[in-house]
């Protein structure tokens, strides 16, 4: 069911974005590497011994993630320069046209999206592990921001006025 959803996702943000941005599809696979001391420092790491844990783990982790990017490279690049041709003239595409670009997508994203989730989880659990349930929080604070960077800015979803007011609990408020 996630799969779907994200793949939902992935071709609304294709095909919104489509005469705006490229598409890169390194981001669309959840590739991104964390910062070490950005990592310490928001998650206001201050022990030495867990600083270090942090930072072995974080390090594992970012070289996991060059290889998955390195061995996949080639196929990124395949991508991209297919889906940004087609995306010129994504209106004109076919339905049979479509689902074949999707199902390219689907193989190539799909698996490389699954192990960069495999090595996030066990990065989670080993920080969790190492530190304490505040820092953790500021951690998952921290992993969650990342992440939201990887999506185009014109596919992320803005409050309307009324959304932001019943936000901050001004809603029926009087002045």
């Amino acid at each position: 069911m996630k799969k779907i959803f994200l793949l939902l996702v992935l071709f609304q943000t294709f095909f919104l974005t489509a005469q705006s941005a490229s598409f890169n599809a390194s981001d669309a696979s959840g590739i991104f590497y964390y910062n070490v001391k950005e990592v310490v420092n928001k998650s206001k790491i201050k022990k030495d011994n867990i600083k270090l844990i942090t930072t072995n783990a974080i390090r594992k982790y970012n070289d996991k993630i060059k290889e998955i990017s390195f061995l996949n490279s080639f196929k990124f690049k395949e991508l991209e320069t297919l889906i940004n041709g087609v995306s010129k003239d994504a209106s004109t595409l076919s339905e049979d046209q479509r689902m074949n670009l999707r199902s390219k997508i689907e193989e190539i994203i799909v698996p490389i999206r699954d192990s960069v989730v495999k090595y996030e989880k066990t990065l989670n659990d080993k920080l969790e592990q190492s530190l304490s349930e505040k820092q953790n929080r500021k951690w998952l604070k921290y992993q969650k921001q990342q992440k939201r960077k990887l999506i185009p800015e014109d596919t992320r979803q803005r409050p309307n006025n009324q959304q932001m007011m019943n936000r901050r609990g001004q809603r029926n408020r009087r002045y």
